[in-house]
């Protein structure tokens, strides 16, 4: 599996951990929110990348600004209730938010999320 997306950054606001921004971002047909933790990389308002979700890791990990695995956290109950509208991923704590929620995803299946400008 694997989902590409440009993506634009529509802001970048102060978050409430030492070190930690929120960048909000918007694709073609999706909101992006997600957490930047900036002694590992940064991204600034205005600037594009291409975001990457990936079942497998990619070969050269060098044209990435990010890179790491993790998995879609789910809340079983909520979703019996009624399917929240959104996906959250985790990758070792940084949550990514997609806005409506991407289908076919596993909550036990290892994913990456890359970030890398866009050209």
């Amino acid at each position: 599996m694997e989902k590409r997306m440009t993506i634009t950054i529509t802001s970048v606001q102060p978050g409430n951990i030492k070190g930690q921004m929120i960048a909000e971002a918007k694709a073609r047909g999706y909101r992006i929110k997600f957490d930047v933790m900036t002694q590992l990389f940064t991204v600034k308002e205005g600037e594009k990348y291409v975001l990457e979700l990936r079942s497998n890791p990619p070969k050269n990990l060098e044209k990435y600004v990010f890179c790491g695995h993790g998995y879609v956290v789910r809340d079983i109950l909520q979703e019996l209730k009624e399917p929240p509208n959104f996906t959250l991923i985790s990758i070792w704590g940084l949550l990514f938010r997609f806005e409506p929620r991407l289908k076919d995803l596993k909550s036990e299946e290892k994913y990456y999320v890359c970030l890398r400008p866009a050209k």
